[in-house]
């Protein structure tokens, strides 16, 4: 059980575990790691295909705080041992990540060795907490860069060595459970893309309320299901960066970022239950729209001719490629997306298959809802374990 003190000051943190009193020590980082900068190879001892002797870990390298290296090299220069810290000491500066591999480093690269009086993980967990403060100290006018002695002589206040264990091992603890939370979330989302593949070929099919197959899909082009318009601009005194009464209806954009949310107006041009298509940019992200709204920059909108589920539609479209052939700024227009053909069964089948991927996309948010959370709940604890 973790204990709280009334106030952080005089280098003691607002949690301790039990059995830990008195302040922390203040200190140069150097005091606690043996810091070694990275020295990039020469480039013609590169490689891609796995016959060089050893993995090269550049600042490129460090992916979501995992060490990712891609190429090899016959060159040693500088080397990092498995369970090294690396950070990335050029733009972006502060990513850390544990090492996997024996590896060469590059010139965008440190890694760093606990020392006998410090603990691994919990350098670790300190660099973590101290990712977006390296830009305070970053140099160059081209990038930012943090060079040796800026590291060695980075000011910290450090607990004993079993209290660093102890924070460290829970910690840790709260990671794996994080990760867990990200690995079944990934599960799912491969669950969601096998199942669609199986559905959308019909090597599964849904039955009706009596168990009855349904009948066959149809082949049609867009075009026949839906009327295909595109948004234009929308004056300014008509435009909020708020949701108010009176500025109610969303205004959408070619944006797959917060399914395109512009911002919101007080009039509107699209009626609810249709889809947008984004017509620029990353093209051809669907997305089913179950209010009124306005449409700009040339996004699509797919208006239903008959009766159908415009949430299995959504499904459907975001799973073709829409191949544009441009010179200029690639663009899908209204003519070009309505010859695409696809699939499709009738209406209570298309409810089906919607409602089913809608339960395990349901799943998914509710894991990332999980994630953010515990996320959050791990950044208040650094708060209060570290001065």
């Amino acid at each position: 059980m973790l204990n709280k003190t009334k106030i952080k000051e005089n280098h003691i943190p607002r949690l301790r575990f039990p059995g830990f009193d008195g302040e922390w020590g203040k200190a140069t980082f150097s005091q606690f790691s043996k810091i070694k900068m990275g020295q990039s190879p020469d480039s013609k001892f590169y490689n891609s295909n796995g016959e060089g002797e050893f993995l090269i870990q550049g600042n490129a390298d460090i992916d979501g705080r995992v060490s990712c290296p891609r190429n090899w090299t016959t060159q040693i220069t500088k080397e990092c041992d498995v369970g090294d810290i690396l950070m990335t000491v050029r733009a972006p500066v502060g990513y850390v990540a544990i090492s996997k591999h024996k590896a060469v480093i590059g010139r965008g690269i440190c890694s760093m060795e606990a020392l006998n009086n410090s603990d691994i993980n919990f350098l670790y967990q300190y660099l973590l907490n101290y990712e977006k403060k390296w830009e305070k100290c970053s140099q160059g006018s081209t990038f930012t860069a943090v060079n040796s002695n800026e590291i060695k002589n980075l000011k910290v206040v450090f607990p004993t060595l079993p209290e660093q264990q102890k924070i460290a091992s829970f910690l840790t603890s709260v990671d794996n459970w994080i990760e867990n939370l990200r690995a079944q979330k990934k599960n799912l989302e491969l669950y969601k893309k096998g199942m669609m593949q199986k559905i959308f070929s019909q090597e599964i099919r849904f039955r009706d309320e009596n168990g009855n197959e349904f009948p066959e899909w149809e082949g049609k082009r867009l075009g026949d299901i839906f009327s295909i318009s595109a948004g234009g601009d929308i004056e300014k005194i008509h435009v909020s960066k708020y949701k108010t009464d009176i500025f109610k209806y969303p205004i959408f954009a070619n944006s797959d970022k917060n399914k395109g949310l512009y911002g919101y107006a007080d009039i509107y041009k699209a009626e609810k239950d249709s889809i947008t298509v984004t017509g620029r940019g990353n093209l051809g992200v669907a997305v089913a729209r179950f209010e009124d709204f306005y449409p700009i920059v040339r996004l699509l909108i797919l208006r239903p001719k008959k009766r159908l589920d415009i949430k299995f539609f959504e499904y459907c479209i975001n799973r073709v490629h829409f191949f544009v052939e441009s010179t200029g700024v690639p663009q899908l227009t209204g003519p070009q997306i309505s010859i695409y053909k696809m699939f499709v069964p009738m209406f209570e089948e298309q409810q089906k298959v919607a409602n089913f991927l809608i339960s395990i996309d349901n799943l998914i948010e509710n894991k990332q809802q999980q994630i953010a959370s515990a996320e959050k709940w791990k950044k208040g604890l650094i708060q209060g374990l570290f001065v």
